[in-house]
């Protein structure tokens, strides 16, 4: 068998691969299992970048996922064995012989424990479920206890958990983090909440900062903002700066072409 044959195989038949959203979702679902170690999560990107949404076509090889993960091929393996222990992979081994036979491989997501019976981690992701089809844009895939936000933002948060930060944040700096506007990219609540504790100490009172919070939010809609890259990172909005202070009334810096200034940029005007 040639390399090109064995890259035409199909070993999950009838099944197409996940979307977009719904492999960041996966990833997020992976990032906040507390029993999956770091070097598997690193793994779990790999494979989620490489996997072909129209085919479901998985099936790097070990060496191929080292080099992308700084990991051993002996790491490699390991950390496959971990999410397929844990139902998010299914392995289609291959029958040796050829280099070029490798395995196969398909994201899933764990059944459910029902009524105390053992979690079923070879059931997979069929075309009916609801990974597949991207209904409700993967939303019910995220762990309970995330903060809504994009998926990178649940990824950051179960990679939070995952570390051990705290999760017990007082209602004031709860209250606080609601009413922050959403944005792309990463957005740390424990930094956030330092930075927020930080302001306390330093005499501020929670009700300044989320009055500064509410003027800040109103400011990124009425400049539409809202849910971008261009929303500032709250561990900066509560910073030594105290741009909670700010009085969020004036227009939004803008290019030189009109459009609304990078985070960065904002810093030089």
């Amino acid at each position: 068998m040639n390399s090109r044959q064995a890259d035409n195989i199909t070993p999950f038949p009838g099944r197409s691969g996940m979307d977009a959203v719904a492999r960041l979702a996966w990833l997020a679902a992976v990032a906040c299992d507390k029993s999956i170690p770091g070097a598997s999560l690193r793994v779990a990107v790999a494979l989620a970048c490489r996997q072909n949404q129209k085919t479901g076509q998985l099936n790097p090889s070990a060496g191929t996922i080292a080099r992308e993960t700084s990991l051993s091929i002996r790491g490699v393996r390991k950390a496959l064995r971990q999410l397929s222990d844990t139902g998010f992979l299914e392995v289609s081994s291959s029958s040796g012989g050829a280099r070029q036979n490798t395995s196969s491989y398909r994201l899933s997501m764990p059944q459910p424990v029902n009524n105390g019976a053992p979690v079923n981690h070879g059931s997979g992701v069929n075309n009916d479920s609801p990974v597949n089809s991207g209904s409700a844009r993967g939303e019910h895939l995220f762990p309970q206890g995330m903060n809504g936000g994009s998926p990178k933002q649940g990824i950051e948060q179960g990679r939070e958990q995952r570390k051990g930060a705290r999760t017990d944040y007082p209602a004031e700096f709860e209250e606080t983090w609601k009413a922050y506007p959403t944005r792309t990219g990463t957005n740390s609540k424990k930094e956030a909440f330092d930075k927020w504790s930080a302001r306390l100490k330093a005499g501020h009172t929670p009700e300044s900062m989320l009055a500064g919070v509410k003027r800040y939010a109103r400011h990124c809609q009425a400049t539409k903002k809202t849910g971008t890259d261009y929303v500032m990172q709250a561990k900066r909005f509560f910073g030594t700066g105290e741009h909670f202070l700010e009085p969020w009334t004036s227009g939004a810096s803008t290019t030189a072409t009109g459009g609304p200034c990078p985070e960065w940029m904002e810093d030089l005007l």
